[in-house]
């Protein structure tokens, strides 16, 4: 195929024949395109289905502490994330599910259906995950005087252990301090970057804090998406060990 050179770009004699060519493979992607989706699509309805069938065993068989006893059996979930009083909230769960949804975006969802307890007002706490991993979560409206110390809390109780003989760790009342239910379905902090204008010139003071934000950020996401890992993953696997 012959072909001609204008403003220094390589052109083809026949552009009708090309254009056509590529017209076609444009059609034959989006026709392979449109089959994957709709393969996925009946995927997901096949294991949603299943993931209900699956719920519906463990309620009609299972002991009523059942997912109480199943989660805090996990060794990272036992040894690395657990608050002081997280095994009292883990007995108001009283379901865990996991489902794909599909309003515009394929998405995972895991859930705790939970009773009415003294910790927090949520019925139901749910994180889920989408194909680019961007994560979204319910998170954890805490009642009053429970849940996580703020920070003026945090360092109301460092003066204070600071000015005291006896020096205690920092811990705040009953139903407050760290918790895996905040860990994990309490929003993330601020991407740092969504802010930051391209062209703006910072400082080594604002370079040190921006880096030091970014790490905090992405150490919140990578836990959350370890935990979201093993409850959707790794528990299930652990449930047919058993």
């Amino acid at each position: 195929v012959s072909t001609q050179s204008t403003g220094g770009v390589p052109q083809i004699a026949d552009m009708a024949a090309f254009t056509a060519i590529q017209a076609e493979l444009s059609e034959i992607q989006q026709q392979t395109e449109a089959a994957l989706k709709e393969v996925e699509v009946q995927s997901n309805a096949a294991a949603n289905a299943l993931f209900e069938e699956r719920s519906k065993l463990i309620a009609q068989h299972a002991p009523k502490n059942f997912w109480s006893l199943i989660i805090l059996n996990n060794d990272d979930i036992r040894e690395e994330l657990l608050g002081s009083y997280d095994e009292d909230i883990f007995k108001a769960v009283k379901d865990f599910n996991v489902k794909f949804l599909d309003n515009g975006s394929i998405r995972i969802e895991m859930s705790f259906n939970t009773a009415e307890n003294a910790y927090f007002t949520n019925e139901v706490l749910f994180a889920q995950r989408d194909v680019d991993e961007e994560m979204t979560f319910s998170g954890v409206d805490w009642k009053e005087g429970k849940g996580p110390l703020t920070d003026e809390e945090v360092d109301a109780q460092e003066e204070r252990a600071a000015g005291s003989k006896a020096p205690r760790d920092v811990k705040g009342d009953e139903g407050r301090g760290d918790s895996f239910f905040e860990t994990f379905f309490g929003q993330p902090p601020t991407d740092p970057t969504e802010d930051i204008d391209e062209d703006e010139s910072l400082d080594e003071e604002e370079e040190d804090e921006l880096a030091a934000a970014e790490d905090d950020f992405e150490e919140a996401m990578n836990e959350k998406n370890d935990i979201f890992e093993c409850l959707v993953e790794e528990i299930w696997k652990q449930l047919g060990q058993h």
